[in-house]
């Protein structure tokens, strides 16, 4: 099982800010998370990373 479906249960409910890596894409969707005032931090997939310009490359290293 991905995480990203007992993602709900990993969670406490008092989380501000949460983390993720590209897997996590799209959980802000889920009508689990609809409701809950998170700032999601999830990573660029590495094909969405590569379109960016080249100002932000340098900036993400």
């Amino acid at each position: 099982m991905h995480d990203l479906n007992a993602a709900d249960q990993l969670l406490l409910g008092e989380e501000q800010r949460v983390w993720g890596d590209a897997g996590y894409t799209g959980i802000h969707k889920r009508d689990e998370f609809t409701d809950r005032d998170v700032d999601w931090r999830i990573a660029l997939r590495p094909g969405t990373r590569s379109k960016l310009t080249d100002p932000l490359q340098e900036m993400l290293g």
